[in-house]
């Protein structure tokens, strides 16, 4: 369940001064559940349980200096963010379909699919073609709890290092780790 994983990876992050105090104070299940019907999203119970543990780094915060990076890809958003991301996408360019932009950093954005028609439903893409030279969407993480898994299994083992608000990566290390807990995302074949 996400729920332990979550404890889990905010007992490992405050034994190493992570900063917790960066994520917004949590929306009620309510809303996050409407928001995610307003768009005829699915809901997923583990999307849902991450923004009940956390309200995620304000989008904002992303372009302003004061991003503080959770894994080598950014920090999941608050779910407002979230959707403006996703309504701009779907007045604009309309490249999402079904997939929600979670998580961010200055130059790419991760997304879980959301798509009920979809075999991969709950699976992780990131949308990089800088890194993936493509401009389709690449398997990344199995699950939001595989993720969370991955990210707590980096810090445990040191692919990543918090300090002084900076993350320090051992991209080597972090690909060995993801490819293990992350089978069947092709993104860490490579």
């Amino acid at each position: 369940m996400i729920e332990k994983e979550l404890i889990t990876l905010e007992e490992t992050l405050r034994k190493i001064g992570y900063p917790m105090s960066v994520y917004k104070e949590i929306e009620s299940q309510i809303k996050i559940e409407n928001l995610l019907l307003s768009q005829n999203l699915v809901i997923n119970e583990s999307l849902v349980s991450l923004y009940l543990w956390k309200g995620g780094l304000d989008g904002s915060k992303v372009y302003d200096g004061t991003f503080i990076d959770l894994f080598s890809y950014g920090n999941f958003i608050d779910i407002e963010s979230v959707v403006s991301l996703y309504l701009l996408d779907q007045s604009t360019n309309k490249i999402y379909g079904k997939k929600l932009p979670i998580i961010q950093s200055l130059t790419d954005n991760v997304f879980i699919d959301l798509d009920e028609n979809s075999s991969t439903i709950g699976r992780l893409y990131i949308l990089a073609p800088a890194i993936t030279l493509s401009n389709n969407f690449v398997s990344i993480y199995d699950s939001l709890e595989s993720w969370i898994r991955t990210i707590r299994s980096c810090y445990e083992k040191k692919a990543y290092i918090y300090k002084n608000s900076d993350l320090d990566i051992d991209f080597h290390l972090e690909a060995e780790i993801s490819k293990e807990l992350n089978p069947n995302s092709e993104f860490w074949e490579s």
